[in-house]
């Protein structure tokens, strides 16, 4: 299954191998959890003057690793496969990089990238970051498509449980430091909502750290101020 990342500019294939465009954007359901369709960006005419982008619904694409390409001889226009899906493009999402929040209202972070079925669009994980540096101390948390109930209006929205998830792969767990340097780096991001995060260093230097835990801890302070130069 992609990612939307995947197939942000790859280029698109009509009939005769005659590239149609690029794509701009994978536009998901205005409410609902799946991928509908693509924003093409046709090429400029003479490549100065640019053209109006199209949408192409996912049933009429095929994917590969390298391209998208039109299963049908002619490009739908937009007005026959809205009427055609019973979707507004104008409605659509782009969901990458949406905030993501819980039933409850708990900011969880960003939509990083996301990845669905070609088929039917079907979302399949949502992974999230809450900046560089953060995702250097915390690791990457992904999240199954089952646990996102869709688009709200204003935030992707996802279950209560989806907050439970554990993230991976994150110096602090790596280091063996434990729980509550998770806990903490997360709060201390949360509440900068993807601003700097210095202030993850300091709160978790409070945290007793001897013998083994004090390695454990430098390595997570080389993670971290590694990810805060990649940050600038």
């Amino acid at each position: 299954m992609p990612y939307v990342s995947d197939i942000e500019a790859l280029p698109v294939i009509g009939a005769k191998d005659k590239r149609l465009g690029g794509v701009n954007h994978v536009l998901f359901h205005p409410t609902e959890p799946r991928a509908i369709g693509i924003e093409l960006q046709p090429p400029a005419i003479g490549m100065v003057v640019e053209r109006k982008p199209r949408y192409l619904a996912l049933d009429t694409l095929e994917w590969s690793k390298h391209s998208l390409t039109l299963k049908t001889p002619k490009v739908e226009s937009n007005a026959a496969s809205a009427k055609r899906l019973g979707i507004d493009w104008e409605l659509s999402v782009i969901w990458r990089f949406m905030k993501v929040v819980t039933e409850s209202g708990e900011f969880l972070g960003l939509a990083r990238d996301l990845s669905f079925d070609t088929t039917d669009g079907r979302l399949q994980e949502l992974k999230l970051t809450r900046g560089t540096t953060a995702d250097v101390a915390i690791g990457a948390q992904v999240i199954d498509g089952g646990l996102v109930l869709g688009f709200d209006g204003e935030n992707v929205r996802v279950t209560n449980e989806a907050a439970q998830v554990d993230a991976g792969g994150g110096v602090a767990r790596q280091a063996g430091m434990g729980a509550a340097i998770v806990k903490i780096a997360a709060e201390e991001t949360a509440k900068q909502a993807l601003g700097g995060a210095v202030n993850i260093a300091r709160a978790v230097k409070k945290v007793d750290v001897s013998g083994h835990a004090a390695r454990g801890w430098k390595r997570f302070k080389d993670g971290f101020d590694e990810g805060f130069k990649n940050e600038k």
